[in-house]
């Protein structure tokens, strides 16, 4: 709902653990829309990513496999401060 309300085109979320929320938010974006979705357990994203394929939303989530800490410095490294 914030998603929609906040008019949210970029969003991140930190633990995926099976996908559910992100899910949800993926669902919301528009269809240019884009999440991040950092998670450091693979057996989780695994089932997080099926779940994204199956909803038809698997081009909107970038799963970065690794520490939260690591994928948020890499963004800011990357200039992405101001876009998300």
């Amino acid at each position: 709902m914030l998603v929609q309300i906040l008019g949210a085109d970029r969003c991140i979320e930190v633990g995926v653990y099976t996908g559910y929320s992100s899910l949800a938010v993926a669902l919301a974006l528009p269809e240019s829309g884009r999440l991040v979705a950092c998670e450091r357990d693979e057996r989780s994203l695994e089932v997080a990513k099926r779940y994204y394929q199956l909803a038809g939303v698997a081009h909107k989530v970038d799963v970065k496999h690794t520490l939260a800490v690591d994928s948020l410095r890499s963004l800011l490294e990357c200039g992405e401060a101001s876009r998300l």
